[in-house]
């Protein structure tokens, strides 16, 4: 049960499209994706970056799957998984008590909803 590899929780190895733009779904297959010189390893958070080199998108890699980057945000997302893990909980955490008021009425709500979050 060690550790996972540091690689994994970083966004230090980014990825690039072929060519194009980022498309609209948050799954990017395998054929729009540039062969990277060393590959991160398969579920390691990385960038996605445009022919020219431009950020688009982070999320996770797998060059095993068809569906080779899963877009987890955009070029603004934390580039450390942590800090992504930890920006939306505080976000459905705000939406919970700000928004939703769920505090004046329970004190057990669910935090977490899958994609919904």
């Amino acid at each position: 049960m060690g550790g996972r590899p540091q690689q994994r929780r970083t966004g230090s190895q980014d990825i690039a499209l072929k060519s194009g733009t980022l498309p609209g779904s948050p799954w990017i297959f395998k054929k729009r994706i540039a062969r990277p010189a060393s590959p991160p390893p398969p579920g390691a958070y990385v960038g996605l970056r445009s022919p020219s080199g431009k950020l688009l998108a982070r999320g996770f890699y797998n060059k095993r799957s068809e569906i080779a980057f899963r877009v987890l945000g955009g070029p603004d997302a934390p580039p450390d998984l942590r800090g992504l893990l930890a920006m939306r909980l505080a976000d459905a955490l705000k939406l919970r008590i700000d928004v939703l008021g769920l505090d004046r009425f329970t004190n057990a709500w669910r935090l977490l909803n899958a994609e919904g979050d």
